[in-house]
């Protein structure tokens, strides 16, 4: 079947909608599970600019049927996943029937491999009291730009991603810089048994733009969020300085 290959939902969906004739669809951890009879399509998506581009893409997944596993930053420049607003979206795309699992930056490790062996297993124990739920797998941050560790991730019962184990027996692909290495996630469907889709929520919209049109809707979106929290800081302010009867001009915030 022919498509027309793009960054919309519309293509997203459409493409899963086939798929899901032949495939069992669904997160990650699904792997661990898989039947030799079957063809399965793993999803998951890096969580590397925006828990709010996640959510609605999750969202969007819970509509039509499919589920996935988002990999969250622990140290993320760009979203706070401590934050209470962080700690929701992350529960809310969990309640929706996704699975969380971690996206490490191995800049934030050490290159001792027993430390960095402990300091997995503690960002794994964060997030999983952040998601209040089981975190199974690991994904590395921008694996071609960041050291590689000689961390055995099995020996902590986590399934890496990027491991021998699952690219040995399924085919990879990824949207990474909103680029397909290897032709678009649709051109795979009728040539290969097992397949792992790597997409960015950010990338995928419901109108199709450039990269740069959406980066900058993206820049856009957190400055009106930055915004509304100082405002919202202001106001905190205010009622605190008032309370305390401070000088008039202390108010002028």
């Amino acid at each position: 079947m022919k498509f027309k290959c793009d960054f919309t939902l519309e293509h997203y969906f459409e493409t899963l909608e086939h798929a899901q004739k032949e495939f069992q669809i669904g997160p990650v951890k699904k792997f661990l599970k898989k039947q030799e009879n079957e063809k399965n399509i793993f999803l998951r998506h890096d969580v590397d600019f925006s828990l709010d581009y996640a959510l609605e893409l999750a969202q969007s997944e819970e509509k039509h049927g499919f589920y996935s596993t988002y990999f969250i930053l622990l140290h993320s420049d760009f979203y706070n996943p401590y934050s209470v607003k962080g700690r929701e979206i992350i529960k809310k795309i969990v309640s929706l029937g996704h699975e969380i699992g971690l996206h490490y930056d191995t800049r934030f490790l050490s290159n001792d491999m027993q430390k960095s062996k402990e300091q997995i297993k503690n960002q794994v124990l964060i997030l999983e009291d952040i998601s209040s739920s089981c975190v199974r797998s690991a994904s590395p941050h921008i694996p071609s730009e960041t050291q590689k560790i000689g961390v055995n991730l099995n020996e902590l019962n986590i399934l890496n991603v990027r491991g021998e184990k699952i690219l040995r027996d399924v085919f990879y692909i990824s949207d990474s810089g909103r680029y397909w290495r290897n032709g678009c996630m649709c051109n795979h469907l009728e040539n290969q048994n097992n397949i792992q889709i790597l997409t960015h929520p950010i990338w995928w919209v419901e109108n199709s733009r450039s990269i740069k049109k959406q980066l900058d809707l993206f820049i856009e979106k957190e400055s009106t969020n930055f915004i509304y929290n100082i405002g919202d800081y202001k106001k905190m302010v205010t009622r605190l300085l008032t309370e305390l009867n401070a000088p008039k001009e202390n108010l002028e915030i």
